[in-house]
C-alpha cells in the first residue's frame, strides 16, 4: 500500500493525518494505519451509497470529500461526524477524503476504490409509456373534454379548461388529466405546468396556500401561463399514484400533448411540491423532460431517491412503512420495501435515480426549494438528488417555510423568484425540440 498522497513542509506533516477511518459499510483492505495513503472495499450490490467518519490525529485540518455524487469539489465534513453520502455505481468507484492543514500550507489525501457488485437487471415493471422521448410527436394522450371557458368558479375567470386521458401504462393504469391555464389568447413568454403533492386530485389554485397570488402575479407582471393540472384514476387517490416512475412517463406525455397543441408555448417549466416534486423530477431524469423543460422548481423534495438504499439499511422503519403504506403502493398491493426483494418491480428502476436516468442537463434550470422547518430525512434526499445532477444553472433555497413552501411569504416570493428566473433566462436549446 502506498503513503498517503502529500505536500507541503515537513513540520506540518503531523497536522494531516488521519488518526482513524470507518466506513458506513463494508470493511477497509488493508486495515487502517495512519501511514497508508491507498483502500480498498467491497460492498454488496444493495449497497449504494457509502459515507465515512474520520478522526484526526492533532491540530484543526478541514476535511474533504470527494467522489460520485458529491459534485466537482467534493463535499466538506467534520472529524468525528459522518460525512455525506458517496453514490456508488455497480463496479469501482474512487473516493478521496482531502485534509488541509489549518493554515493551508499542507494537504494530505487517502484513496478509497469501493467496488459494488453487480446484479442482473430487472426492468419487469418500469415504465414502458413513451419513455424518454417526449418530442417524436408521439403521445399516449386522448382528449375526452376539448378545451373550452372553465365552469368552476370565480377562482377560474377566464381559464380554460380541458381533459384528457392516458393510454393504460405497463400495469394497467388509465390516468385521467384535468388541465386549467389561463392567459388564454394573450402573449406568453412562458409556461409553467404545476403539480400538487399529497392527493394529486386537487388542483394547486384551489388549495389553503399562496399559489394563486404567485399564479396571478406570474400572469399579470410577467407574462408567464399557469397551466394547473389534477389527477384522477386507479393509484392516483393517495401519492405517488401507482408509482411515481410510472405516474411520470405519463405526466411527460401529457405535456408533450400540451405542447402540441399550443397550451404550453414559449420558455417551459415545471413546478411542484413534495409528491409534485418528485413526480417533476422523475419525468426530468427519467423521461425526457430535460429535453424539453427550461427548468424545474421543486419544492419540499425530490425524495424515494434511491430505493435500493431506503429499503435496504437507509431509512427508519417508520420511512418503510410510508414506501409500503403511502408511497409505492402497486395496483396489485404488493410494495417494495414489503416484499424484501428487488425482484417485482426492481428496486432500481422504481428509483428517481435510476438504471437509466439522466443526471446532465446543460439546456435545463434545476431548484430546490426546502423549508427551513422541514425534515431531515426529505432535506437530505434532495440534497442527494441536488449533488447527483449538473445543469444550466442550480440552486438550492432554504426560506422561512414548512414541508408547502406556499404555506408562506417567504416560501411563495422564492418560489415566484425562480420561476421568474427561468424564464428571464430563455431558451438555450433552439426550436428544434418545440
Amino acid at each position: 500500500p502506498s503513503a498517503p498522497e502529500d505536500s507541503g513542509p515537513d513540520d506540518a506533516v503531523t497536522d494531516t493525518f488521519l488518526s482513524g477511518l470507518a466506513l458506513s459499510v463494508g470493511t477497509l483492505e488493508p486495515p487502517f494505519d495512519p501511514e497508508i495513503g491507498t483502500y480498498a472495499v467491497a460492498v454488496v450490490s444493495s449497497d449504494s451509497r457509502l459515507s465515512v467518519t474520520a478522526t484526526v490525529a492533532r491540530g484543526m485540518p478541514s476535511l474533504w470529500l470527494m467522489g460520485p455524487g458529491l459534485g466537482p469539489e467534493g463535499e466538506p465534513f467534520e472529524a468525528g461526524v459522518e460525512s455525506p453520502s458517496v453514490l456508488l455505481s455497480e463496479g469501482d468507484n474512487l473516493i478521496k477524503i482531502l485534509l488541509t492543514a489549518a493554515d493551508s500550507s499542507h494537504t494530505r489525501a487517502y484513496n478509497i476504490t469501493a467496488t459494488r457488485a453487480g446484479t442482473p437487471p430487472d426492468t419487469r415493471f418500469c415504465p414502458t409509456v413513451d419513455r424518454g422521448d417526449p418530442t417524436d410527436g408521439v403521445t399516449t394522450i386522448t382528449v375526452v373534454q376539448p378545451p373550452a371557458p372553465c365552469n368552476a368558479g370565480p377562482l377560474w375567470a377566464g381559464w380554460h379548461c380541458t381533459v384528457l386521458q392516458s393510454a393504460a401504462n405497463n400495469n394497467g393504469v388509465v390516468y385521467t388529466v384535468e388541465a386549467r391555464w389561463n392567459r388564454v389568447g394573450q402573449p406568453v413568454r412562458g409556461s409553467f405546468t404545476w403539480v400538487t403533492g399529497n392527493d394529486s386530485s386537487t388542483h394547486w389554485r384551489e388549495g389553503n396556500n399562496l399559489s394563486a397570488s404567485v399564479q396571478d402575479q406570474l400572469d399579470t407582471v410577467d407574462e408567464v401561463r399557469t397551466i394547473d393540472l389534477a389527477w384522477s384514476g386507479m393509484g392516483t387517490k393517495t401519492p405517488p399514484r401507482n408509482g411515481f416512475v410510472n405516474l411520470s412517463a405519463v405526466y411527460a406525455d401529457v405535456v408533450e400533448h400540451l405542447v402540441a397543441t399550443g397550451v404550453a408555448e414559449g420558455v417551459l417549466g415545471h413546478f411542484g411540491n413534495s409528491g409534485g416534486a418528485t413526480l417533476g423530477c422523475n419525468a426530468l431524469v427519467n423521461h425526457g423532460m430535460h429535453e424539453v423543460w427550461d427548468g424545474v422548481v421543486a419544492g419540499g423534495g425530490p425524495f424515494w431517491i434511491d430505493l435500493v438504499y431506503l429499503c435496504g439499511s437507509g431509512a427508519s422503519q417508520g420511512t418503510r412503512v410510508l414506501i409500503d403504506e403511502w408511497t409505492w403502493f402497486e395496483v396489485n398491493n404488493d410494495t417494495p420495501c414489503a416484499r424484501g426483494s428487488g425482484a417485482q418491480p426492481s428496486f432500481a428502476c422504481m428509483s428517481l435515480i435510476g438504471p437509466d436516468s439522466v443526471f446532465d442537463f446543460p439546456h435545463t434550470t434545476v431548484s430546490l426549494v426546502t423549508g427551513d422547518t422541514e425534515s431531515a430525512f426529505i432535506t437530505t434526499e434532495a440534497g442527494v438528488f441536488y449533488r447527483a445532477i449538473t445543469a444550466r444553472t442550480k440552486t438550492r433555497d432554504f426560506p422561512v417555510a414548512p414541508h408547502n413552501v406556499l404555506k408562506t411569504q417567504s416560501g411563495a416570493a422564492v418560489v415566484l423568484q425562480r420561476i421568474r428566473d427561468v424564464v428571464d433566462a430563455g431558451s438555450t436549446r433552439g426550436d428544434g425540440n418545440r
